[in-house]
């Protein structure tokens, strides 16, 4: 059924709305019932039923009635706040169809509408009178109240209800199923004005950013308009100028296949970004949209408010703004990815003892300051940190290891602070965790965004306990101690698959530790993401859509390598190509390709599993890196008899690629025959691109920017790091890929069959049309606004 509810109070009217849609109902909220008289009369506005409450309910029913509109003989159904005589009087008078609960009662007005659907309702005017001493609704739980109608079909013998009042009689006639749900309640002629109506939440929506400026319907004053003037997120994005007819019609047949969220689709397609998407979502729900790192959080109630359910219902206080203040609404404000997300307003008001005020955020913005927030007034440290103090209390510091029967079972503090490390790592973006031992103590450093930082300094007396504890969680021999050890560590954190491949190093201090973080749950790029420029791509594009030759990519480890692969195959992938990995681990799962790991221990090492991999009749490869010489043969072999092969190599130039497998021992002739061309990239700091500012270079920047040029390159503007909430005041936020692509030639491979040096094949590349050195690469992005300058002269210039 399509239902209007008249509801002022914005909690109740949310919780009725998800339960009615629950149940295969459309409901759409007014918040007045007087103005609710002018949107029933709407020409074409069809609807099934009306919930309205007292005071007004009455009264809207006798004008509805009264009317010649096309909803005049809807059901009207009315919450009393008493049941009187007089007051049933003037309802049956006034042609309400039955009363219902006050407030309003989910269950009740179910059954409600379950009775109007099945044709199972009592005419008011044959009800017996009331209890003498009816209940008062407004200051008692209401009792079950009877589901009463006017009269539309011949009374029945009565038979049980769930209702203590009377009896419903039995179902006269077959049950009439309800309407099918549409997806929105439209008036298909015009539309209500700003004046006649107004939607929940109560509080005015802030500007439009320009993007989103005249919103308008798209086919004249009707079409996509529904009450409160919401259209759907898809016309509000094409309006904008966002999104183009083709791409939201390509997402819809997406979302068909994959049942995501319409958002999502056009996001990881790039069509969009999150904030446009999210302001849409605000425009069509009326719910304000909030810049979450903009505003103030309330730290007070944060901490009552344990960091789990945040997580978990994605939602945090926001500070009350002026125009709630000079109003005098107690309400507290929470930011919500999904403002109609009842359960997490109904723990914040649980824990706060407080009204809510929803409003809508970015989802990833908001998770993010969720764990930025959590980090800063809510960490477990101090628990910790206490309980590590405990155990150790009154043990002095040492020279040598501390004793080998330390706490490191599951509850202890040992494990606890292991398994803080490892979370605080994940929440930072850390794409390692360092763990070093030091004579008196040791430290734990994270790498964010290629950055070393310190997170903890420890005492010494604690060490030998965490290694164990960090051992046995990786399936690795806690008795052995004077050999390196690798092993893996699969964990679920904040509901992501997160692994972990350790390793461990014998020092002079003990055993030193490096985690490297692998998110399985993370979204994987394409290669329109990766910051390629736009002459790098085009010829990026042409080597990945050649039948058969090999593709390299080089740098150091870190550098973004395998994500430049993996983007590469989900670029190539259809199901006409028979697509294989062999990797060590496998980082990302994707989807229809065959991926498959080696096992070193088991005698499964890269070449035998790329030998295995060959007599599969695949027409793409991937290697996940070339180490040694057997396995650089083999897959330069596979080149060169029809494979299209794609892997990694260690070296620090596109050109110098031939000189690392000449080393190596790959024959010339394979190299120059085989490689149809080489990519070098590294990872520099991302200036935030929310804080970044322009202005004429200073002296030391310009004197950069020769130094990466090779020689004088004026410049007039270059963004400068500033600093905001979002990159912690940092300038920086994230990282951007600097690369060179080298497309073989004949000069090319004739230097290489000569076994010419990399400077020369270097010079040789140089001369090539198109061809843009990685350091000129570094300097436009860094002009642009994208890099860090010192980044580039620190990553590129430096090797």
């Amino acid at each position: 059924m399509r239902v209007l509810v008249v509801e002022s109070d914005a909690l109740t009217a949310l919780m009725l709305k998800e339960a009615l849609e629950k149940h295969g109902h459309e409901a759409a909220i007014l918040r007045d019932a007087v103005k609710a008289i002018t949107v029933l009369q709407l020409p074409d506005l069809e609807l099934d039923a009306l919930l309205v409450k007292e005071p007004g309910g009455i009264t809207v029913s006798r004008e509805l009635r009264a009317s010649k509109c096309s909803n005049a003989n809807i059901p009207v159904f009315v919450a009393l706040e008493s049941d009187s005589s007089a007051t049933r009087r003037e309802a049956i008078q006034a042609g309400v169809t039955a009363f219902l609960s006050h407030p309003f009662d989910p269950e009740n007005v179910l059954d409600v509408l379950t009775a109007q659907i099945e044709g199972r309702l009592i005419p008011l005017d044959e009800l017996p009178p009331p209890p003498t001493e009816a209940p008062n609704f407004a200051t008692a739980p209401p009792p079950p109240v009877p589901l009463v109608a006017v009269a539309t079909a011949p009374p029945a013998p009565p038979t049980t209800s769930r209702s203590t009042f009377f009896k419903l009689p039995e179902q006269p006639t077959p049950a009439t199923p309800a309407p099918a749900p549409s997806t929105e309640l439209v008036a298909t002629a015009s539309k209500p004005t700003a004046d006649a109506m107004e939607l929940i939440p109560l509080a005015p929506l802030p500007p439009l950013d320009d993007d989103l400026n005249a919103l308008v319907p798209l086919k004249g004053d009707s079409v996509g308009t529904s009450i409160g003037n919401r259209r759907k997120i898809g016309e509000l994005l094409i309006r904008s100028g966002i999104i183009t007819v083709a791409q939201l019609d390509e997402a819809l047949t997406s979302q068909k296949r994959s049942h995501q969220k319409l958002g999502n689709i056009l996001v990881q397609n790039g069509w969009a970004t999150e904030s446009q998407v999210s302001i849409a979502y605000s425009h069509q729900v009326e719910v304000p949209f909030v810049e979450i790192d903009q505003v103030g959080i309330v730290e007070e109630l944060v901490a009552r408010i344990p960091r789990d359910l945040a997580v978990k219902h994605q939602f945090l206080p926001l500070v009350s703004d002026e125009e709630d203040i000079e109003r005098g609404d107690p309400r507290i404000r929470v930011a919500l990815a999904d403002p109609w997300n009842i359960t997490a307003i109904d723990i914040v008001q649980q824990h706060t003892r407080s009204r809510v005020k929803p409003v809508l955020a970015e989802a990833e913005a908001l998770r993010r300051t969720i764990e930025n927030v959590y980090l800063r007034t809510n960490s477990p440290d101090e628990s910790i940190m206490k309980a590590l103090s405990m155990s150790l209390e009154g043990a002095g510091p040492t020279e040598g290891f501390e004793d080998e029967n330390a706490d490191a079972s599951d509850d202890g503090p040992i494990a606890r602070f292991v398994g803080q490390i490892i979370v605080e790592g994940v929440r930072r973006r850390a794409s390692d965790i360092h763990i070093e031992p030091y004579k008196k103590d040791f430290d734990v450093r994270l790498r964010v965004d290629g950055q070393m930082l310190v997170a903890h300094t420890m005492p010494r007396q604690s060490y030998n306990a965490l290694v164990s504890r960090i051992k046995v969680m990786g399936d690795m021999d806690i008795a052995e101690k004077r050999i390196p050890q690798d092993g893996r560590i699969a964990l679920i954190i904040d509901e992501r698959h997160i692994q972990f491949r350790v390793s461990t190093l014998p020092n002079q201090f003990g055993e030193r530790i490096v985690m490297r973080i692998l998110d399985k749950g993370a979204t994987q790029k394409t290669l329109d993401q990766l910051d390629f420029s736009a002459t790098n791509i085009v010829h990026y594009q042409t080597l990945i859509k050649r039948p058969h030759g090999i593709i390299l990519v080089t740098g150091p480890t870190g550098s973004g390598k395998t994500t430049t692969l993996y983007a590469s195959l989900n670029a190539v992938k259809s199901p006409t190509s028979n697509i294989m990995t062999c990797e060590d681990p496998i980082e990302y799962e994707m989807d229809r390709i065959s991926q498959s790991m080696v096992n070193p221990k088991a005698g499964l090492t890269f070449a035998a599993q790329l030998r295995a991999i060959l007599r599969q009749d695949p027409d793409i490869v991937l290697v996940g890196e070339i180490r040694d010489g057997e396995t650089a043969e083999i897959a330069f072999k596979a080149a060169m008899t029809g494979h299209l092969v794609l892997s990694t190599l260690h070296c620090n130039e596109a050109a110098g690629a031939a000189a690392r497998l000449t080393d190596m021992g790959v024959e010339p002739f394979l190299i120059g025959s085989g490689m149809i061309g080489a990519v070098a990239q590294r990872l520099v700091r991302r200036l935030c691109p929310h804080c970044h500012t322009f202005g004429p270079p200073t002296t030391e920047e310009q004197a950069l920017v020769d130094l990466l040029n090779g020689g004088p390159r004026p410049v007039e503007q270059i963004a400068k790091k500033t600093g905001c909430p979002k990159c912690n005041q940092l300038g920086t936020l994230g990282r951007v890929g600097v690369h060179e692509v080298m497309l073989m030639n004949e000069e090319i491979t004739h230097h290489i069959m000569a076994r010419a040096g990399t400077s020369v094949i270097q010079e040789c590349a140089a001369r090539t049309a198109g061809f843009v050195p990685m350091v000129e690469d570094g300097i436009d992005k860094a002009i642009r606004g994208i890099a860090y300058l010192e980044d580039v002269v620190k990553k590129v210039v430096s090797h």
